[in-house]
């Protein structure tokens, strides 16, 4: 409706400020002396009315024909003929209607009359078909943009959502690995072990349904994992935990913090005999979250090509772009992966 309404506001008005402009163009070069009757008036009035309609008669055409879809080698001889023709009905509904009003006689309509009054319309139908081709043309190029926007995000979803989908068994299998090894060894730990696995389960669950959640949301549940690690790795294992209060609300993607952590124990502490620590901090700085998971170890090649790394830095691409990133160095014994991101809160993220 909208469109429809635009259009009708164009096509009037168009047609209004053309035929205003040659009236206007008459009355400064016609002798003062030859006024201006009624009689003239009507004519240029049906001429306003038979060029709106001859127009969107075209319009109406040329769309049934399909000429915006040709290229224009196919195309721009139909406009040609098009615009010469519809000039030429105009000008000899301008000549008879004249005449049988009486604003006109037979002698006024001379050759010379009729091809000024056919090259006067021809050129207004040009610049009418113009304009419309030419917005014809800039709308669906938006729309066609719009559609490739709308496909390339829902590939993006749908991505996201796959690579959600590995983080997850990977997640849980290592938990409940951590409670499986305390069931024959200490059973009242192993009953506290399963009260934090479920808190890990329904975090898992949660963030199935979304691809951030809280900084906090992520730290608890990191903290829960770490406490079913510490029972598996018993003194083999220290953690250290610094999270900034301003950056708790700070939204970022499900589980990666957690990757960042499994990532350590995996080829960092599970390979020392005498075991490590391992510290995670997030602080905010401006309008960037920073999150640093260290551990004792050294960097390997497997390490920085891991699943778990490249699901980590393409779910970081999908969500932010440019905007994030996610490097692993290694100094003193120690390996650290830090993510640098936007800060975002659920309200600016909305």
């Amino acid at each position: 409706m909208r469109r429809r309404r635009i259009y009708w506001t164009l096509q009037l008005g168009g047609w209004t400020a053309a035929v205003a402009f040659f009236f206007a163009l008459r009355m400064v070069f016609t002798a003062p002396s030859v006024k201006v009757t009624w009689k003239e008036v009507a004519n240029w009035a049906i001429y306003w009315a038979f060029a709106v309609g001859m127009t969107h008669a075209l319009r109406s055409w040329i769309q049934r024909q399909g000429w915006l879809d040709l290229p224009f080698s196919r195309s721009w001889y139909r406009y040609a003929a098009a615009v010469m023709g519809t000039g030429g009905v105009l000008a000899s509904q301008v000549g008879s209607t004249g005449v049988i009003l009486g604003a006109l006689t037979w002698k006024d309509i001379s050759p010379g009359w009729l091809v000024g009054m056919w090259v006067n319309g021809s050129f207004l139908v040009l610049v009418w078909l113009a304009i419309y081709v030419t917005a014809q043309m800039v709308r669906r190029y938006q729309e066609a943009r719009t559609r490739a926007l709308q496909l390339e995000l829902a590939a993006e979803q749908a991505r996201l959502q796959n690579l959600q989908a590995q983080v997850n068994p990977h997640f849980l299998f290592n938990s409940l690995n951590s409670v499986r090894a305390l069931i024959m060894e200490d059973r009242d730990r192993a009953a506290e072990a399963v009260t934090q696995l479920a808190g890990i389960l329904r975090y898992s669950l949660r963030s199935d349904r979304e691809p951030t959640v809280s900084v906090a949301e992520e730290i608890e549940t990191v903290t829960n994992y770490l406490a079913l690690e510490r029972m598996r790795f018993e003194e083999r294992l220290r953690v250290k935990l610094v999270v900034d209060e301003a950056v708790g609300e700070a939204r970022i993607p499900a589980l990666l913090i957690q990757t960042l952590v499994e990532n350590s124990l995996k080829h960092g502490i599970s390979r020392l005999t005498a075991g490590g620590e391992v510290e995670v901090a997030v602080r905010r700085t401006g309008g960037t979250v920073t999150i640093e998971v260290r551990n004792t170890g050294a960097l390997a090649t497997a390490t920085e090509s891991g699943i778990g790394l490249a699901n980590a830095r393409e779910r970081l691409r999908l969500l932010y772009g440019k905007g994030a990133h996610l490097a692993l160095s290694e100094q003193g014994g120690t390996v650290t992966a830090r993510v640098e991101m936007p800060f975002r809160t659920r309200e600016s993220a909305a």
